[in-house]
């Protein structure tokens, strides 16, 4: 059903309209690849060449898929990111080039939205290229200048708007962001309650929890960047729950930067929301015991990964809940030298699932305040603690696809800059070239008051203070300085 390109989502029913915007931002996926094809090609070869013809004419294609199921097909730089048809279009490091080439070809342009109607047609497809193609790097006075050939071109199914300063996207990514942020609350609250109505004879029931899953899914696809936030909440009292669900988003996004397909994503996240469920069956004085454990209660605790295969075997409708889930929750606690536990006489290489889980599993445990540590580990310390132990618990090529996942400076970090104030990271860089100059918002100012300030690119221009550059020196404690860092998100 088409709907108004403007309109804002609302929280409600929002797992249905999940599944609706993922088909739109899928959509706008391949109509982003084809324009960035057609319009390099545009800069690279003649107009009547064949080369730039067939991937305009591809563009065309593109757009007549999307008019299917839509009334207009827009693309939109707000803020540094694209958004096609309202909603935020998902970056790695693959997509990343042709994502910059985009939004500096946009920029450079002074043109904040291009969007076409249905009424299109390829000749002025391919005219608008040409013009477009030509225009980077021109006078601010380029927009008034494409929109003039624009109109001497006759071409009429094609507009450009300018950029908006804090208008409507970023209310709609508010409104992205406050759907995304109740389906992970709603994610802990269903595990709850299923693992509380666990019963002997009681089975899991494997469509909720892929229904469940699969918005997480989507969510992370949509804005990873926010999901990741969202794994700064810790619950002590139910830590296993939230625990979970942090694993679950971390590995669905660790399995995205990976190339992994939808479907397996899928697969994985549920896979990641079981991989602890054997720990209700461990007394809870064990669990949260402040002191270091005996020996008896080590193996209990040993134990769990046995009891949640077995769990998991009794699922209702087991082709509904992946058998990789009963694998992972075997596995995620052996390590790839498999000196971990439980200790099996298995040789054979560890199941790939097991082993992206393995790491959400300790990151989250490390950055995550329990009744027998002083303090978590910062993020950065985790990632570093983590890497000592590279090939022997973790895989090598896995950690460090989730090290540059996470950045430098995590999501969520508390930073130091070089002008004494304290900043809070908001967003990494995808570039690799600005892995230490992440997207960063001010919270407690020179002056050692708290502030709320905007959120600043130390990549583009890192916002001078004072004529100072803006750096970060290096990450703090946040608890030191009691901030709660899931307040900001």
């Amino acid at each position: 059903m088409k709907r108004p390109l403007n309109h804002v989502r609302s929280t409600e029913d929002s797992s249905s309209q999940w599944f609706a915007d993922r088909k739109v931002v899928q959509a706008g996926q391949h109509f982003f690849s084809a324009f960035v094809s057609a319009l390099k090609t545009a800069q690279l070869y003649d107009p009547n060449n064949h080369v730039f013809v067939d991937h305009a004419t591809a563009l065309c294609d593109r757009l007549r898929d999307i008019f299917r199921m839509e009334d207009e097909a827009a693309i939109e730089v707000t803020a540094d990111h694209l958004f096609f048809n309202g909603l935020r279009l998902p970056t790695n490091f693959a997509s990343y080039p042709g994502y910059r080439f985009l939004i500096n070809n946009l920029i450079e342009s002074g043109v904040g939205k291009i969007w076409f109607e249905e009424e299109f047609n390829d000749e002025e497809v391919r005219k608008f290229l040409v013009i477009f193609s030509k225009s980077k790097g021109r006078s601010s006075e380029s927009f008034d200048d494409l929109e003039t050939q624009l109109r001497t071109e006759g071409i009429t199914g094609i507009h450009l708007e300018k950029p908006q300063e804090g208008g409507g996207t970023f209310r709609k990514i508010s409104a992205i962001r406050q759907v995304g942020k109740q389906m992970y609350l709603n994610s802990i609250l269903l595990l709850k309650k299923m693992t509380h109505n666990l019963e002997p004879r009681r089975r899991i029931q494997a469509k909720v929890v892929r229904r469940l899953v699969q918005t997480i899914v989507d969510a992370v696809t949509n804005d990873e960047a926010y999901m990741l936030a969202l794994t700064n909440i810790k619950n002590h009292y139910d830590y296993t729950l939230n625990h979970s669900v942090n694993v679950s988003v971390l590995s669905v996004a660790l399995g995205y930067r990976l190339g992994i397909e939808r479907t397996r994503l899928a697969d994985l996240g549920i896979s990641a929301l079981f991989h602890d469920i054997g720990k209700v069956n461990v007394p809870k004085e064990i669990l949260s015991k402040p002191s270091r454990l005996t020996e008896e209660e080590f193996e209990l605790v040993k134990k769990h990964p046995y009891h949640g295969a077995e769990m998991l075997t009794r699922v209702k409708g087991l082709g509904k809940l992946p058998v990789r889930a009963i694998i992972v929750a075997i596995e995620h606690h052996m390590g790839v030298d498999l000196c971990g536990y439980p200790n099996v006489s298995m040789r054979k290489d560890l199941n790939l699932f097991s082993k992206i889980i393995s790491i959400a599993d300790v990151f989250d445990a490390m950055t995550t305040p329990r009744v027998y540590r002083k303090r978590p580990f910062t993020r950065s310390e985790a990632i570093s603690e983590m890497m000592k132990e590279s090939g022997t618990k973790f895989d090598p090529l896995l950690l460090k696809a989730f090290s540059h996942m996470l950045g430098l400076y995590p999501i969520g970090t508390v930073v130091l800059l070089n002008t004494g104030e304290l900043a809070l990271v908001m967003e990494t860089n995808h570039n690799p070239l600005h892995l230490s100059s992440p997207k960063i918002k001010v919270i407690v100012d020179s002056s050692g008051s708290r502030t709320d300030g905007e959120v600043i690119d130390l990549a583009s221009s890192g916002a001078p203070l004072d004529g100072v550059k803006r750096a970060i020196l290096k990450s703090v404690d946040a608890t030191k300085y009691e901030i709660d860092v899931t307040a900001y998100f």
